[in-house]
């Protein structure tokens, strides 16, 4: 092959792959596993397989260059007619993206890769630029006027500038009223939103656009606006991750190698890693659980001792209300080991709860317990009568709140002393836990809170019954 036939083959190459592109145009970039990841997700959204798409990862590790800059360069050359709007927290951050994918753009290497696709020498300000084919780059701030703007593909990179605006519940509120009625109302009807982030707080925008009444809400309306989120911690956490990785690798060993990203959690505290490394924001003054003490065991590792169902009611279907949860748990008296056997979440009406409980009764035929506050002493009776000769049912009064209350077995989990049985429950559940008792919900901490008292006091019923 020639070098003029090996230069055209690479540039032909460079059009149908974004990777290829990507190393096409700058012959210095060495792309790891995770950048390799992060093409094929961007080629989905240019083919319309992903139409909503978030990206979390740690500071410093590729991805506004590819998702911001670059992909959208490469989006533009495949349909040049098409609409671009990117938006950052910042003039400084968005006019810079801007920039460099104008220059991009006008690359002999991009020429190459996009022989048909012209800039229009008339639109080359920094922060609108376009093509002889209609299609536009527009670079706009978070919190900015869009009037008149449309978008086919929506990029927004970092919303949030720092952990000060993040931490500002104002500031949060703004960045989802702009994306809601400004950013949002923007996009074609076929258009596609990437969202590009470092998480700062468990509400920040990602953290509502992934919530579970927004979630609900979309895939109540179609399916096809949920979004499809990509979320990478600088070290791995399990074996077998998106990109294949080891648990305690690094995201991209070849430069931040897991030595250095200790030495980063080191200096940043526990607080800020856990958010901006690990992906997974806290609220200050959570964390009361010693979550990594928890012991993960399969259900014949359980020991034959008495198990208790104990249901935190709430009768409503409505999104924004609490769930009806039921814990099955169970104290062993020889060691002092509490066992959380399965936990269930529902959201629905009466009738459909009372079913629940009476299924779960007849089939597990073990203690049950009620709590029987905010009026539901009816919905105990009924339940009572539904399993009167199969279960015992008690109905219980809390006397303390909910954190007195816990403490308890919070106290068994610091001792290493707390299982879980492995379920497809156990993520939901650890990730309130892990807020508790700041976070939105506490339905099911509440419900092993009330399986820990039950099994404590032994057959003794825990209150009046």
């Amino acid at each position: 092959m020639t070098p003029i036939q090996k230069r055209t083959a690479l540039a032909q190459l460079a059009n149908k792959s974004f990777l290829a592109y990507l190393c096409y145009t700058d012959k210095t970039y060495q792309p790891s596993a995770v950048h390799k990841y992060l093409a094929q997700k961007l080629e989905a959204v240019e083919r319309g397989e992903i139409k909503r798409l978030i990206i979390t990862m740690p500071p410093r590790h590729g991805k506004s260059r590819m998702a911001a800059i670059e992909f959208p360069t490469w989006y533009l050359g495949k349909h040049p007619e098409s609409q671009v709007i990117m938006s950052s927290y910042g003039d400084s951050l968005s006019l810079k993206h801007s920039r460099e994918a104008r220059d991009r753009c006008k690359n002999v290497s991009y020429a190459r890769s996009f022989p048909s696709v012209k800039l229009n020498g008339k639109m080359q300000a920094k922060n609108v630029w376009g093509f002889m084919e209609g299609g536009t780059f527009n670079a706009t701030t978070v919190g900015g006027g869009m009037t008149g703007l449309g978008a086919d593909l929506l990029i927004i990179d970092d919303p949030h500038k720092n952990r000060q605006e993040a931490e500002s519940k104002l500031v949060r509120d703004r960045v989802w009223e702009w994306f809601t009625s400004t950013a949002y109302t923007r996009l074609s009807r076929d258009g596609a939103i990437i969202i590009i982030m470092t998480r700062w707080h468990v509400d920040d925008l990602v953290g509502r656009l992934l919530s579970e009444d927004y979630t609900e809400k979309l895939n109540e309306i179609d399916m096809e606006s949920s979004w499809h989120l990509v979320e990478l911690p600088a070290i791995c956490e399990r074996n077998g991750d998106e990109i294949g990785r080891r648990k305690n690798e690094a995201l991209w060993p070849e430069r931040w190698d897991a030595k250095s990203l200790e030495g980063i959690a080191a200096n940043i505290g526990e607080y800020d890693y856990t958010s901006l490394y690990r992906c997974t924001p806290r609220l200050r003054g959570g964390n009361v659980a010693k979550i990594d003490n928890i012991h993960y065991i399969e259900k014949d590792q359980v020991p034959d001792i008495e198990l208790v169902r104990a249901w935190d009611l709430a009768i409503t279907d409505k999104e924004k209300s609490d769930f009806t949860v039921g814990c099955l748990g169970g104290y062993d008296q020889e060691t002092g080991d509490f066992y959380i056997v399965d936990i269930k979440r529902i959201k629905t009406g009466w009738f459909g709860v009372k079913n629940q409980v009476v299924t779960h009764g007849e089939i597990e035929k073990v203690r049950v317990g009620v709590e029987a506050v905010s009026g539901f002493k009816t919905a105990y009776e009924e339940i009572k009568k539904e399993l009167m000769g199969i279960a015992n049912v008690s109905y219980l009064v809390p006397k303390e709140n909910k954190m007195i209350r816990a403490n308890p077995w919070l106290a068994r989990l610091e001792a290493g002393k707390v299982h879980l049985v492995k379920g497809e429950w156990n993520q939901a559940f650890i990730d309130e836990l892990s807020l508790f008792p700041d976070g939105k919900h506490d339905d099911q901490v509440d419900a092993v809170t009330m399986a820990w008292e039950m099994s404590r006091k032994g057959r003794t019923p825990l209150l009046v019954a």
